[in-house]
């Protein structure tokens, strides 16, 4: 039995009988209204080392969301995420463990390891297996010591209500310290065997996220009859544990607390209260802003005394909006006493990334693109990449992966989150034999595994997820129609966030979408042709057939009148209208979007390049390609090799937005979220245009040499790769590379370039 079947057999629950909410909970956010209450399930064991072990590894998996504390300090949080997809209801049929060095949690004799399980999805990245049960193996020095059993004690924590509302006085005791007394609680009783051959346990090794203290910068409180009732305010940036923050009863309090930058954080306070008083902490990206969804605030019912506590929830915010009120109409107005805040701050959930590679140049906006950029990286790279830390989609969005891994290998050389989500997605997609509600994200999945093939060179992973990329593959064979249009798809999600008139191109009318749909599919035959070529030849010759059919039929779409191509055929598609793919529309109408992914698909033809192009930069259109997807637009100039031409003019949107906002990348021009990574392509066009390094084959195997300084007088930087980082300097009209020491390169240049290796080592 290896380590994950051993997991497996070892998981315990609550007693069914007395808990039988717990054996069927929530497995998504989209199913969270299934009538049962939250809970917060905890599970504890206290146990004792004769003395401590150099080497301590805990295994470990919860089925649904968990916190892990040792001893009273806070380990981690998990599982580690399943992955999934944006509206589905259905369980995994596999799962995640985790291995987590624990040493420095641990003490000679007495210690103590509480559970933390949350029954209900707190937001769209929490997903579970339908029933709350936990599995451990605790090893120290490579010997088993601890395993998760009956003999582990089981309860209900009453304080947690939901995720926005937590009553701290229904339960008072701090089960956290080694000398709580837990003989009252039930013991727990394994979870039945049927129920874990549901799925499949494995592990995903990736490194633990790392817990950084951040406090407020600021303490901004806006009106003066509130002012009047506080003292000690700037106490919160720089608390030591002794002097507090006194807000005096009477009106309700609120007050702002800024952050130095955008933060993925769980809020910690710690305050000395009575029965009867309550804090809301609200997170927000601006002031009163919070993006594309309006986020409530959490809401804390205090209890007597002093108290630490941590919120369960994970948010996206540079702000706090806190509101006080000392008590309520519930409590004796004889005991409206002070109450005391000695800090509220942020703990900070880091992916170890590492710094970010060394750029700069003559133009210092360049710099900020990319320090937003790398802001908002920072904040969607966890365990799982995520859209953005205010809407926390983390589930069938390859669009933002794509581009989040890609920037993530330019930016750190950090091959680790892009291939996680690789295992992810192809589980996903086995498991739906190719299907994901955002029709198009799917075929990105195979842009994106042909990126993270050039950058890694681990060609073991491509063959590991082959069979989800075929799956893909012949679910878009399906969607062709009779004309070899993507004409038959059940919709033509995802295109943009844009509207035009009464259409929306998150889900268009089949005649605004089979065009693009079309191009992508042939991009995404042609990676795959070169996956097939070395793991199912036979494959490669299907994949370049329909390559050609596909490329031919996009060809039906040219309008010479307009000199560009239609989105689409009016009245071709046969599928039946629905609410995701609304009637043609009597118009044929031309969007820069399927133009574009035409020139990066490579099915325009050489003539007619140099007008298109023209047209796409210097025309007017009804509207402009999003900030999420402009990595279209630079895998089109880089097909045509035209990023000296056009390629400076596409930092000016980002320029706009970084203005807007330093300190994240939005999402779209027009609106939503201030922290989106998915925008952030501008990080890996500075390193592959600007720059000029590229691979060109697999693993940095060789590296192409093409930089592009346009107007500036001078940069330097740094391009990471899995040998060393490539090292550019451009200077009084000279280019100057330092390669690790051995790299094949291929120059293609009109300026000089000087080649220089670095020593081994």
């Amino acid at each position: 039995m290896n380590s994950a079947e051993r997991l497996n057999s070892l998981w315990i629950c609550g007693d069914p009988e007395k808990h039988p909410e717990l054996q069927k909970i929530p497995v998504s956010w989209f199913c969270a209204d299934n009538g049962e209450n939250p809970r917060m399930a905890v599970f504890r064991k206290t146990f004792e080392l004769d003395k401590l072990p150099a080497d301590a590894v805990l295994e470990c998996s919860g089925t649904t969301k968990f916190r892990l504390f040792i001893n009273g300090q806070f380990v981690t949080d998990g599982p580690v995420e399943p992955g999934g997809d944006y509206a589905d209801k259905s369980a995994p049929d596999w799962w995640f463990a985790d291995r987590i060095p624990v040493g420095k949690f641990l003490q000679a004799k007495r210690n103590v390891i509480v559970v933390e399980m949350i029954t209900h999805p707190e937001d769209m990245t929490n997903y579970s297996t339908g029933v709350c049960a936990w599995s451990c193996i605790l090893l120290a020095d490579g010997e088993t010591v601890l395993t998760s059993g009956t003999d582990w004690k089981f309860f209900i924590n009453p304080n947690y209500l939901d995720r926005l509302y937590t009553c701290h006085s229904r339960f008072r005791e701090n089960y956290h310290c080694s000398s709580f007394a837990d003989s009252s609680w039930e013991n727990a009783v394994g979870l039945p065997a049927e129920k874990s051959r549901a799925w499949t346990l494995s592990f995903l090794d990736l490194p633990q996220l790392e817990d950084c203290e951040v406090l407020p910068s600021e303490v901004v409180v806006p009106f003066a009859e509130h002012a009047a009732m506080i003292s000690g305010a700037d106490i919160l940036t720089a608390p030591d544990g002794s002097n507090a923050m006194i807000i005096r009863p009477g009106i309700p309090v609120t007050f702002y607390l800024r952050f130095p930058r955008m933060l993925t954080a769980n809020a910690e306070f710690e305050v000395e209260a009575h029965d009867g008083a309550h804090i809301y902490i609200e997170p927000q990206e601006c002031p009163e802003f919070s993006g594309m969804i309006r986020r409530e605030a959490a809401h804390h019912e205090l209890r007597n005394g002093r108290m630490v506590y941590r919120q369960t929830n994970l948010e996206g915010f540079r702000f706090l909006k806190v509101s006080v009120i000392c008590s309520t109409y519930r409590a004796d107005p004889r005991n409206f006493l002070p109450l005391k805040i000695y800090s509220i701050k942020a703990q900070e959930r880091c992916f170890p990334l590492g710094k970010a590679a060394k750029f700069e140049s003559s133009d210092p906006g360049l710099s900020l693109i990319r320090q937003a950029c790398d802001y908002s990286l920072r904040n969607c790279i966890l365990r799982q990449m995520i859209d953005s830390p205010v809407h926390l989609e983390g589930g069938g969005i390859q669009l933002d992966y794509q581009v989040i891994a890609h920037s993530c290998y330019a930016m750190y050389g950090d091959l680790r989150p892009g291939k996680a989500e690789l295992f992810r997605t192809a589980n996903y997609l086995t498991m739906t034999e190719g299907f994901q509600f955002h029709t198009s994200y799917s075929l990105y999945y195979i842009k994106m595994a042909e990126e993270y093939l050039q950058y890694s060179g681990d060609f073991d992973t491509i063959k590991a997820i082959y069979p989800a990329i075929r799956m893909i593959l012949e679910r878009f064979h399906g969607y062709t129609g009779e004309t070899g249009l993507i004409s038959e798809a059940p919709n033509y999600m995802f295109i943009d966030w844009i509207q035009s008139g009464d259409v929306s191109y998150h889900h268009p009318p089949a005649a605004r979408g089979m065009g693009f749909f079309t191009a992508l599919y042939s991009l995404a035959l042609e990676c795959a042709e070169k996956f097939a070529e070395m793991i199912m030849p036979q494959d490669a010759e299907l994949f370049r057939t329909r390559r050609a059919a596909a490329a031919a039929a996009f060809e039906s779409l040219w309008r010479a009148e307009k000199g560009c191509y239609c989105e689409g055929i009016i009245g071709l598609s046969k599928t039946p209208k629905s609410l995701r793919l609304p009637p043609d529309g009597t118009e044929e109408f031309f969007s820069p979007q399927v133009n574009f992914m035409a020139l990066a698909a490579g099915i325009v033809p050489k003539e007619r390049i140099s007008g298109l192009l023209d047209k796409l930069f210097n025309g007017k259109w009804e509207f402009q390609m999003n900030l999420l997807l402009h990595g279209i637009i630079y895998d089109a100039l880089d097909r045509c090799r035209a990023f000296a031409q056009y390629g400076f003019a596409t930092f000016d949107i980002f320029r706009r937005a970084v203005a807007e906002n330093p300190y994240g990348i939005k999402e779209a021009w027009q609106g939503g979220d201030y922290c989106h990574a998915g925008s952030s392509s501008p990080v890996w066009a500075i390193a592959e245009f600007i720059l000029g390094v590229r691979p060109c084959g697999p693993g940095f195997s060789r590296v192409k040499i093409a930089p592009c300084p346009g107007d500036l007088s001078f940069f330097e930087g740094e391009v990471p790769t899995p040998s060393g980082n490539i090292e550019v300097v451009w200077r009084d009209g000279t280019f100057d590379y330092t390669l690790p020491s051995g790299m094949e390169y291929v120059i293609d240049s009109e300026y000089q370039i000087n080649i220089h290796y670095k020593e081994s080592k």
